[in-house]
């Protein structure tokens, strides 16, 4: 038991963290409700002359069979609202190595089967094996089988199901003939990431335009899990329209799936990650674009640092020539992109249309994906290096840039932490000598600090979102029972990347681009 002088220093700890998570949680209330008056005002405004603007999207695609058809049908709807626009869909020759590398797990997943292991286990555990209700069905329907007739049922499934490329053939040739523009390439390497997806098909494009073609033409990025709204296109387009826009960035709310996640608590803690995440969009992402576009805009030093997503982004041709198309040297290419921008002092102009995106429905998933996120943090030297050999920005402001992301990183690592120490901060002070009255203080004080963290900004959101996001009551009940667990969780991808890349280092193996399954 924690007691004597060691228990007053985590006692004053414990207040420390209580007080800077309610500096944290007041300013992201503040923020969140700037964003949303922004996204209103700004939606209320005419729309801008587009002129010459012609967009191409593209669309990376890996292991996407679940939900290909449904994500070309929302796109092909997104694009009938601005005619001329191209539609990219990309595969991979990875899915394919990947799939032949795999059927070693089918005994393995067989066994888990006819073993009776819960569903959910065996969907997280061979969630790259097949789709993830395609799991659930058959640990569901086959549990305690005989080994042989499950490992039949398995080796079935496995051969049946189609890849993406075929199936993003057959779709695109259908929205051909239907008039939609939509065209499909197969990334032809084994190795590379979503990157390199990108860049093969952006460049391919570009490719067939001669110089003077390309005037006009804007490369839109976005993934499996991306449903723009109706309005996108034409929003776009009108930022695009300015002459000095180069960059052009949508953000996302994270709640499209609130409805699919699963029962108990751990589907309420997923649901309260992706309210969680929903609230970082609107209280620091989008004012950093706005802080960044504005400084790049007037000219003046001190850009400050924002970054790109790669879900939303719109890059400008002869931009996207000049830079060799998404950084693929480092994990994540986004935030480097973005790191590249605040250094060459371009400004990344926020879209006020949000896009609806899903989150990850298991805590595994979860882990995963902040881990992948968290890659970029760790490697803002590395950024420093990437715009020195690109010959963008000086070295002041290079690195300038890398430590405001070290701080950010270290301010995430630290997130779960501050919040437990608040959580615990009435035991924490009645154990380091506070009396029974001063104790019921610091719950009230831990209480004010966490309803100021999460309470407040969730609030905010929940009353002037869009409607149609995941704001109705029953989910918002969810998410806000999710809250306090998703934000103890919070941390732990981080913290996991870290562990990761010593490993890594340690042992010498190569660091892959994963992806994060749903």
């Amino acid at each position: 038991m924690v007691s004597g002088a060691a228990a007053r220093v985590a006692a004053t700890l414990g207040w420390a963290a209580a007080s800077a998570v309610t500096v944290r949680g007041v300013g992201g209330a503040v923020r969140t409700a700037e964003s949303l008056a922004w996204l209103s005002a700004s939606a209320a405004d005419e729309p801008g002359e587009a002129g010459e603007v012609r967009l191409v999207l593209v669309l990376p695609l890996l292991r996407e069979q679940a939900v290909i058809a449904e994500v070309l049908a929302h796109f092909e709807k997104t694009m009938a609202a601005r005619p001329g626009t191209v539609l990219l869909v990309v595969t991979t020759a990875r899915e394919e190595a990947e799939r032949a590398e795999s059927r070693s797990q089918l005994p393995g997943l067989a066994r888990a089967v006819s073993a009776g292991v819960p569903s959910g286990r065996v969907a997280s555990r061979f969630v790259g094996l097949l789709p993830r209700e395609q799991l659930l069905a058959l640990a569901g329907e086959f549990s305690r089988r005989p080994y042989g007739e499950c490992r039949e049922r398995v080796r079935q499934a496995v051969d049946a199901l189609p890849s993406t490329a075929e199936l993003a053939s057959q779709l695109c040739a259908r929205a051909r003939g239907r008039g939609v523009d939509v065209r499909h390439l197969h990334y032809p390497h084994t190795g590379g990431a979503m990157a390199h997806q990108v860049n093969y098909a952006a460049d391919s494009f570009l490719g067939e335009l001669g110089p003077e073609e390309r005037a006009g033409w804007w490369i839109g990025l976005y993934n499996a899990d991306s449903r723009p709204h109706p309005d996108t296109l034409a929003a776009v387009a009108a930022r695009a329209a300015a002459p000095e826009a180069r960059i052009v960035q949508q953000s996302a709310l994270f709640t499209g799936n609130l409805a699919q996640m699963p029962p108990g608590m751990a589907g309420a803690t997923a649901a309260g990650a992706a309210w969680l995440q929903s609230r970082w969009t609107l209280a620091r992402e989008i004012p950093r674009l706005r802080r960044q576009a504005a400084a790049a805009r007037s000219g003046r030093r001190g850009v400050p640092l924002a970054h790109c997503v790669g879900h939303g982004l719109f890059v400008r041709a002869d931009q996207w020539s000049a830079w060799g198309g998404l950084p693929t040297e480092l994990m994540n290419e986004d935030l480097a992109a973005g790191f590249l921008a605040c250094a060459a002092g371009v400004p990344i102009d926020p879209v006020p249309v949000l896009e609806i995106g899903d989150s990850p429905s298991t805590l595994r998933a979860l882990v995963r994906q902040q881990s992948q996120w968290f890659w970029s943090y760790a490697q803002y030297p590395a950024m420093v290096r990437l715009a020195a050999a690109r010959d963008v920005g000086t070295p002041a402001v290079r690195w300038r840039l890398a430590a405001t992301g070290l701080v950010r990183g270290a301010l995430w690592l630290g997130q779960s932490p501050a919040v437990a120490a608040t959580v615990v901060l009435p035991w924490l002070h009645r154990r380091a000598g506070g009396s029974p009255r001063s104790t019921v203080a610091a719950a009230c004080g831990s209480a004010l600090a966490l309803g100021s963290y999460l309470a407040l900004p969730a609030r905010a959101l929940a009353a002037r979102a869009p409607s149609g996001n995941g704001t109705s009551r029953t989910w918002r009940w969810r998410a806000g029972a999710g809250m306090v667990p998703a934000a103890l969780l919070f941390s732990a991808g981080p913290w996991h990347c870290l562990a990761r890349a010593a490993w890594c280092r340690l042992s010498g193996r190569a660091v892959r681009h994963g992806k994060t399954e749903r």
